[in-house]
């Protein structure tokens, strides 16, 4: 692996630990050629996960898209926790406002193609449109299929 890869530029924690431990090795005279960013730093992260406290870093959203596949509507009604609110995606908008989203309304999201909903936490159950957020948006809690986690 050497800056002229495509890693050379680092999309998230792991390609940057991975670029890290490669250039190193590198610089070491080893050939890491045939390594893949899992191989070199799937070690390393499972490690990280081991420190009390550590965290990854918050998820980062930026378009309706991205946020429309967060908790798609039609994933939440067929695992048949329509309406359970602890199954919804908690999330912070740009300014600063906490989102959860909104499990109730899901048949009429797919039925009519509409973008993901989201309440205000703690003010209204007026949905907010996916599309209308402010963004960037940061992911603070994301329910997955085989527990709870945070984002």
């Amino acid at each position: 692996m050497s800056d002229q890869t495509a890693f050379s530029e680092p999309r998230n924690l792991h390609e940057a630990i991975s670029i890290g431990i490669g250039r190193a090795l590198s610089d070491l005279g080893a050939d890491v050629s045939g390594c893949t960013p899992s191989m070199l730093s799937g070690h390393v992260i499972q490690e990280l996960r081991r420190i009390p406290g550590w965290r990854p870093p918050a998820r980062v959203v930026t378009t309706a898209e991205e946020m429309d596949a967060l908790q798609p509507a039609q994933d939440v009604i067929d695992s048949g926790r329509s309406g359970a609110n602890c199954w919804a995606a908690v999330i912070c908008d740009a300014q600063g406002q906490v989102l959860t989203r909104d499990v109730d309304n899901l048949g009429d999201e797919v039925n009519q193609g509409r973008h993901a909903g989201w309440w205000l936490t703690g003010h209204t159950r007026d949905d907010i449109d996916s599309s209308t957020l402010t963004y960037p948006v940061t992911v603070l809690y994301a329910p997955t299929e085989t527990g709870d986690s945070d984002a």
